[in-house]
């Protein structure tokens, strides 16, 4: 199954990257960059291409807090986000049923 996704600029992201980038910024307030980077599991230049699109759309924001850099998801992200991750999870359950037909 092919989990890249076209956007309208003619990019393409993948699922899986967004997922874990979800996951990893709903599970933590504020979180440092490198470490989106490592829970994203994917090269520098594809994790670029991620977290650009959703700083640009407005579902992340990057703070700075007593030196630190922290990236934090916006109101709307989290809508969008929780949104993805529910589809995600949905697609992921019904995967496993086609594939045991």
């Amino acid at each position: 199954m092919n989990n890249m996704i076209n956007v309208t600029n003619g990019s393409k992201i993948g699922m899986e990257i967004m997922v874990r980038l979800a996951n990893a910024l709903f599970t933590h307030h504020s979180i440092k960059k490198i470490h989106l980077y490592f829970y994203s599991r994917t090269n520098w230049h594809s994790f670029e291409r991620h977290m650009d699109l959703l700083i640009k759309n407005g579902h992340v924001e990057c703070k700075t807090i007593e030196k630190d850099e922290g990236y934090f998801l916006t109101e709307s992200g989290r809508e969008v986000l929780e949104h993805l991750l529910k589809f995600h999870e949905k697609i992921r359950k019904n995967s496993s049923v086609i594939q045991v037909l």
